[in-house]
């Protein structure tokens, strides 16, 4: 049923499927007591469960996008003549974590340009010469078109791991290189 309803997306997702209820979110006490359920998770970001995650790191498009599935998925189970069976999976299940790897800035979609919102003091992204405003076209010779392709791209990185970053600050573009740092554990 995902994938059928994903492929009716405007914009598909790369879905990343488990078999599993168990996890560590309010979905598993449902499959705890044998109710079937979907969990649907959009991913990490670099302020994910800190005081930094404010309504500014929402990313409106991709919220847009995740409601329409769900919703579709929602609609097509509230609408069946019968309930989804219940199976019991695997309570070992290895759970993705995100990698510790960090720029060090926060970002905006503005007006279809990525824009630099803040840099981290002393972070990689401002040792490599990073300002604040700054356009992020392009990392590690990837296209940059939004904030959560930087975001998905860096957590999927490991500390260390130098790249490229092409800028636009005012008429000028720049190319820097900037060295991935380890998140601190908070």
């Amino acid at each position: 049923m995902v994938e059928r309803w994903n492929g009716e997306q405007s914009e598909p997702f790369d879905l990343f499927k488990m078999s599993s209820g168990y996890g560590p979110s309010d979905h598993q006490s449902f499959n705890e007591v044998g109710i079937p359920v979907l969990f649907f998770f959009t991913g990490i970001h670099n302020d994910y469960h800190r005081p930094s995650d404010d309504f500014d790191k929402i990313n409106f498009g991709g919220l847009t996008r995740i409601t329409d599935i769900v919703s579709d998925i929602v609609l097509d189970l509230a609408t069946q003549e019968t309930r989804p069976e219940f199976l019991e999976t695997n309570r070992r299940v290895q759970i993705r974590r995100q990698k510790t790897a960090f720029l060090g800035i926060s970002l905006q979609d503005t007006e279809g340009k990525v824009i630099v919102a803040q840099v981290t003091k002393e972070g990689p992204a401002e040792i490599a010469g990073v300002k604040t405003g700054d356009q992020i076209t392009t990392i590690a010779n990837k296209k940059i078109t939004t904030a959560s392709e930087v975001t998905d791209w860096v957590r999927t990185q490991s500390p260390g791991k130098s790249i490229q970053l092409k800028l636009i600050r005012g008429t000028e573009t720049l190319e820097l290189t900037a060295e991935l740092g380890k998140r601190e554990a908070q």
